[in-house]
Order: C-alpha cells, then sequence, then structure tokens
C-alpha cells in the first residue's frame, strides 16, 4: 500500500472510530442504588416478523456497508464496535430514553441491594447462542474470566469488570477463578463488588462484558483474531458465536475480504428483517482513493453498487439511487493537558500562568470539562483565561525567570481510546501568544505517537463520553501520563471516591470536586465543546435505518424495500 492510501487508510479508520464510539452525552444518570429493574420480557418470535403494514416481499436481501476495522473478531480484546453491536448481546444496553438510561437485554431484570455492592442478574428465558446452544449464567462467569485472564491480554477487561470482587487477583493471574461471580441457577447470576459502583450497568454494557460459548472459543482459534481465519467457507463451527441479532457467516470474502454476517435465528428478540450484511473492508477505499480524496471514492462505489450506505457524504451529494441523512455522531471535549512530571510545568504557578495567556476564540469555547445537559455540570465551575496580567503575576510567583532551559515544549495530539479519534485542536494561536507574552516556546509533535505519552510536555485531546456520565469524561485524564504525575494520582483518588459513592447527588458532587481540582491546580485547559454530525447519503431501498448513539444494534430493524429501486 502506497503511502498516500495509508495515511487515508489511517484517517477513515479514526472517523469510524469516532463512528462507531459516539454517544450523546445530554442525558440525566439515574439512581441506581436499592432498586429493582423490571423489563417486559420480549418472547423470540417463531419466525421473522415485519414492520407492521409491510408486505414480506420487502424484507430480507443483502446490505452492503463499510466496516472500519478488522484487527480482532473477539469482543475482550477488539475494538470493533461496528461489528460488535451487531454478533454480540450484553446483559444491558444504554437507551436514548432521558428517564431509563438503562435498557436491559440478556438480562430480564437485575436487582442491587442496599449496600449498592450487590446484582443479582436474572437471564431471560430460552437464550440461546446463535449456534443454537443454550446460554446460561455460568457462560457469563466464565467469559468474564477469560476476558480478565493475562494471557488474553485484555487492555479494556480491567476497566470495565475490575470493580468485581477477585477481579484483580484474576487479571494478575493468582487464579482463575471470579470470586464476586456466581450463578445460583442457569439464569441466575449474582455479583458481588468491593465497593458500591452505580456506573456497573453501564460497565456491563461493554462489549467486553459480552458473553461467549466455551466450547466455540476452544475450537476455535485462542482469541477469535482475524488472521486465523483465512478465507471464507470454514465450517461453521470454527467461525464465533455470539447472542446478537445477527452471527457470523464469512471472514475474509473472497470478493473484497470482508466479513458477512447473517441474521440469528436464535436471536431473543426480534429477528432481523435483513438476510444478511456484507461489511467491506476500509481497505478497499484506500485502494481506490490515491485517486480522488475518500469521500468521493466511497461515493463512487455507492454509485457502483458496492456499498449501500456512503459516510461522510457532502450535503450537496445527489445521486439517482439515494438520498440524505444527517446523522448526529455526539458531543465530546477538546482539551490540553499538562505533563506536571516535567520540568517547568511541575511549577503550579507555571501552569496557571498558560492557562491565564490562553486566549480560546472559538465560537463553541469551552471553560470546563463538562458541559450543560451532562450530569454532575456546574456553571459556576469554569476556568477564567485570558488575563494577561494574571499571567505574569503567576510567572512572578513562580520563581522562574528565563524559560530558554526548557524551550520548546512539545506540545502532541493525542486521542483517548474511548473517545472520537477524527477530532484534534488547533493549538497554534495559543503557541504563539504563550512565545509571546511569557517566553515558553512549543513545538507540535507527531499526532498519535508513543513518544507522546511517554514525553510530552502538553497532551492535545479529545473525549467521547461511552456512556451519559461525567466518570466517562474525566476517568481519562487521570491516566494521561502515568504513576509519575502526582497530581494526576489525586484526581484518580477522588474518581475511585466518587464510582463508589451510591448517592447520585452525592456522587455528581464528587465530580465537580474533581472538576474544581482540575482547574485550580490548572491540570487542563478546555478548548472547545465539540458537536458532531455528519451526512451519510443511504440507497433509497434501505428502510428503517436509524443509527444508535450508545452502541447496540443498528442493523437489526433494517430491511430492503425492493419497490423503491
Amino acid at each position: 500500500m502506497n503511502v498516500l492510501s495509508h495515511g487515508i487508510l489511517v484517517a477513515l479508520l479514526i472517523a469510524f472510530t469516532l463512528l462507531g464510539l459516539a454517544c450523546n452525552a445530554a442525558q440525566p444518570t439515574a439512581d441506581l442504588s436499592d432498586v429493582v429493574v423490571h423489563n417486559t420480557v420480549t418472547t423470540p418470535p417463531e419466525g421473522r416478523t415485519e414492520p407492521s403494514g409491510e408486505s414480506p416481499t420487502r424484507s430480507g436481501g443483502t446490505l452492503k456497508i463499510l466496516l472500519g476495522c478488522t484487527d480482532s473478531l473477539d469482543p475482550a480484546v477488539g475494538d470493533c464496535h461496528q461489528l460488535y453491536d451487531e454478533v454480540y448481546a450484553r446483559l444491558t444496553s444504554i437507551s436514548g430514553d432521558p428517564s431509563n438510561p438503562i435498557e436491559l437485554d440478556l438480562a430480564e431484570s437485575y436487582t442491587v441491594d442496599g449496600s449498592g455492592t450487590s446484582y443479582t442478574f436474572v437471564l431471560r428465558r430460552d437464550l440461546k447462542f446463535s449456534n443454537g446452544s443454550p446460554l446460561t449464567a455460568q457462560d457469563i462467569k466464565w467469559s468474564w474470566e477469560r476476558a480478565l485472564g493475562p494471557d488474553l491480554g485484555s487492555e479494556e477487561a480491567l476497566d470495565v469488570l475490575g470493580g468485581i470482587v477477585g477481579a484483580t487477583e484474576v487479571a494478575a493471574g493468582e487464579t482463575d477463578a471470579l470470586q464476586g461471580v456466581r450463578f445460583v441457577d442457569d439464569r441466575t447470576l449474582i455479583v458481588e463488588l468491593i465497593a458500591p459502583r452505580p456506573l456497573f450497568p453501564y460497565e456491563v454494557a461493554d462489549h467486553v462484558a459480552a458473553p461467549l460459548s466455551r466450547g466455540n472459543v476452544e475450537s476455535w482459534q485462542p482469541d477469535f483474531r482475524s488472521d486465523s481465519i483465512s478465507a471464507t467457507g470454514q465450517d461453521s463451527d470454527a467461525l464465533p458465536v455470539g447472542t446478537g441479532p445477527f452471527r457470523v457467516s464469512g471472514f475474509g470474502l473472497e470478493s473484497n475480504g470482508g466479513i458477512r454476517i447473517e441474521s440469528n435465528p436464535h436471536y431473543h428478540l426480534t429477528v432481523p428483517l435483513l438476510d444478511e450484511i456484507e461489511f467491506v473492508p476500509l481497505e478497499v477505499v484506500a485502494e481506490s482513493a490515491g485517486r480522488f480524496d475518500a469521500a468521493a471514492a466511497m461515493l463512487a462505489m455507492f454509485e457502483a453498487g458496492e456499498i449501500d450506505i456512503s459516510p461522510f457524504a457532502s450535503r450537496n451529494t445527489q445521486t439517482a439511487d439515494g438520498t440524505n441523512l444527517d446523522r448526529n455522531l455526539g458531543d465530546g471535549i477538546a482539551f490540553l493537558a499538562f505533563n506536571v512530571a516535567a520540568e517547568p510545568l511541575d511549577d503550579v504557578h507555571v501552569r496557571r500562568a498558560i492557562v491565564a495567556a490562553s486566549n480560546v476564540s472559538d465560537s463553541q469555547a469551552a471553560y470546563s470539562l463538562l458541559w450543560e445537559g451532562l450530569p454532575g455540570y456546574e456553571a459556576d465551575i469554569a476556568v477564567d483565561r485570558y488575563d494577561l496580567g494574571l499571567a505574569l503575576a503567576e510567572i512572578e510567583l513562580s520563581g522562574y525567570e528565563d524559560f530558554s532551559p526548557f524551550n520548546p515544549l512539545t506540545l502532541c495530539h493525542w486521542n483517548n481510546q474511548g473517545g472520537g479519534l477524527s477530532i484534534q485542536a488547533d493549538p497554534q494561536d495559543l503557541i504563539e501568544s504563550w512565545a509571546r507574552e511569557l517566553g515558553i516556546e512549543v513545538v507540535e509533535t507527531n499526532y498519535g505517537s508513543d513518544e507522546c505519552l511517554n514525553e510530552g510536555d502538553i497532551l492535545s485531546v479529545y473525549i467521547e463520553p461511552r456512556f451519559p456520565d461525567p466518570h466517562a469524561v474525566l476517568a481519562p485524564v487521570a491516566m494521561l501520563f502515568g504513576d509519575e504525575a502526582g497530581d494526576y494520582d489525586r484526581v484518580a483518588e477522588l474518581l475511585d471516591s466518587a464510582a463508589s459513592t451510591a448517592d447520585t447527588v452525592s456522587r455528581l458532587s464528587r465530580y465537580s470536586e474533581i472538576e474544581q481540582y482540575l482547574h485550580e491546580q490548572a491540570l487542563v485547559i478546555p478548548l472547545f465543546l465539540n458537536r458532531t454530525a455528519i451526512t451519510e447519503h443511504v440507497r433509497n431501498t434501505v428502510r428503517g435505518y436509524t443509527p444508535k448513539l450508545y452502541g447496540g444494534s443498528t442493523y437489526s430493524s433494517v430491511w430492503l424495500d425492493q419497490t423503491a429501486r
């Protein structure tokens, strides 16, 4: 692959990570302590059902869409959310309903005891994996133990399941058994937590917590990695099974090297109308885009019938077979963070001076890391910016008269894995202001390099929360610079305290305390709030396409109207 194509591919992968992970954070957090959550159980249909009033002739068929990842089919180690949301169901999912942000999926109900440390999940009746084998509470326990185990090397498992009693010991290889999880019978799973954790219903909605079939995993390959499958037409027992609306039916397709999934007849909710979905890998776009830009390459594939949805289209795009759809990808925050382990940024007065000398002119300039509509936001907590008198006074308090021994500092563009990767700030105006007013020179380094995290003085970060809670915004901040950054260790302590506070009002006040601390210590500079929207060009035959902001299946309700060609 030439350099141009590789660059376009990286850009597309970045964009699709944003597409797969985006979420709308303007949702309230429900009080999840000491409650019982019930849900009306949907009886799995005997056969395929149709939307009310629609003819069966309008259902079925093959939908062709782009896939932004092929690194692994294993939800415990990969980041292919777009695929996982169709193949692997979880105990819960995150809804778009402000009054009920947690939806039940594999779970029929869950109960939280008065201490907030014991969750009892009752599974729906007659759950099955996509190969027809039964799903039991024991499968969930085994799947979580596998995800945490050191042999698998999952980077996310402890973040998702680390609040469970015994999770740390399993991750360290001290035991294979997850002490805090037990099954009473095939349908009842009891989870004991180290401390109250109101976020737990959000966390078990993560793809890392998806149940897998032990027999299937052990007969397949150790970690479902894509390079262990070479071509289509394998024995179906060799392909991974899940509990989502679709199941994997082919990998490494001869036509384009993509992945095919088909309707799962054993799905516990309404069986999808589509017969199958063919995921076309982004490498195909990159190979075509050497002749023109990536958006044009995708549109050309659309017009050639190779894909049915062309993302990131122009609002002016017009074809005989398609219609434009504006899609909201949610909110995110761009900010700068200081490496307090390095001179001169270890001095709070130097950091305060830089903050005071920063004039952000963007129309969506942010003055805090949280924003209006997100739980925990307080308008009174905001950074005061662009006060040159204050900046010079802070420099005097710092004791530094000459920054030339430290110049230039490095500013690295880095992005949190749990957020949208296609957005980054352009801090050139800030850099010029710091040099002009303070004598602090800064150079920008390569985007995304490992050196960024280890040696960067300032990080440019963009985060989109995985779920509508301040924890999803503030937690990544504590992990930016590792163990040597003592001020961030304090943030981590405050986060742990907030996450274990069962009372919603008290918990949100802890997050306000965290943000106040970040501003007082001048650890971050909020830059701008980004409200992301894209235009997709969708084929006229595609019906029922309503992308999810929080994850969960996007295509289970899609059908093809053959009369609309």
